[in-house]
């Protein structure tokens, strides 16, 4: 449930001026305007606009979940620094669990700007997976997806599962990757030149390389079932156009997407 704004007064009181100069307003603007864009399990999203400047404030809650959740967000947000993969990282505070991004005008690839398909989103969609997972830690593995899979609970009485781990198993881990692990379509924003930057990171963990992409592709297929056909050779073609994917050339992506959509469809309508 969304809390109100009255109840984070003290916050802005305390950081209100840290707010006002990371945004870069003049320091005698003495106005900082905020309100609530979203409310999650472990942080609320706010609007922040001083003069003419904005940014995106995400404050984390004071609970053990949420320490944990600001510390994943403040550390792929660090790594993402520079990079254009994301909007402007600003500031973030630890004693105030806050992150502070700059602005940015977009649609969001649940709403996609006008002129831009789901196939050229879905190509661009692929190639941002690719270059994240250039940018994050990474842990060299050695084991096959169906070997990973059946450690998680909710999968080990799965039917679909069973049905599926024979072709599973074929596909080997060689590479885990700090994964954005969260692709909802909400959190992916096309910029007004149509770049595709990533928002959200506080779910990020160790998955196998190519786990952001299968997320991605279940994301654009449970919102219509018939896109698969449509979007995930653009989203693969996408991926392998950086250069130096992690998932090897001599993967057949495709295949493996498609035994994971089944899986994550039958997981969600179970949860």
């Amino acid at each position: 449930m969304s809390r109100p704004l009255s109840e984070f007064q003290q916050f802005f009181e305390q950081f209100c001026y840290d707010f006002v100069y990371a945004l870069g307003a003049e320091p005698t603007v003495e106005k900082l305007d905020a309100s609530i864009l979203k409310s999650g399990r472990f942080a609320t999203t706010f609007l922040l606009s001083a003069a003419d400047l904005k940014g995106v404030l995400k404050a984390f809650d004071d609970t053990p979940d949420g320490h944990a959740a600001f510390r994943r967000e403040r550390d792929v947000q660090l790594l993402l620094k520079g990079k254009n993969l994301a909007p402007p990282f600003l500031q973030f505070s630890d004693t105030g669990r806050f992150v502070l991004s700059r602005y940015v005008e977009g649609n969001t690839a649940r709403e996609l700007p006008k002129g831009l398909s789901l196939e050229d989103f879905a190509r661009k969609a692929g190639l941002w997976i690719a270059t994240f997972e250039s940018a994050m830690p990474k842990e060299v593995a050695s084991t096959d997806w169906a070997a990973y899979l059946e450690n998680y609970p909710d999968l080990q009485e799965s039917e679909v599962f069973q049905d599926l781990s024979g072709i599973l198993g074929q596909f080997g881990i060689s590479t885990m990757v700090l994964a954005r692990n969260d692709n909802a379509l909400e959190n992916f924003l096309i910029d007004v030149q149509g770049n595709v930057l990533g928002v959200d990171f506080d779910n990020s963990m160790m998955k196998p390389a190519g786990w952001d992409l299968c997320m991605a592709a279940y994301a654009l297929v449970d919102l219509k079932t018939e896109n698969v056909d449509r979007v995930l050779p653009e989203l693969v073609a996408g991926y392998r156009s950086h250069p130096e994917t992690l998932v090897p050339a001599d993967v057949d992506l495709g295949t493996l997407i498609r035994t994971m959509i089944p899986l994550a469809l039958d997981s969600s309508r179970a949860g």
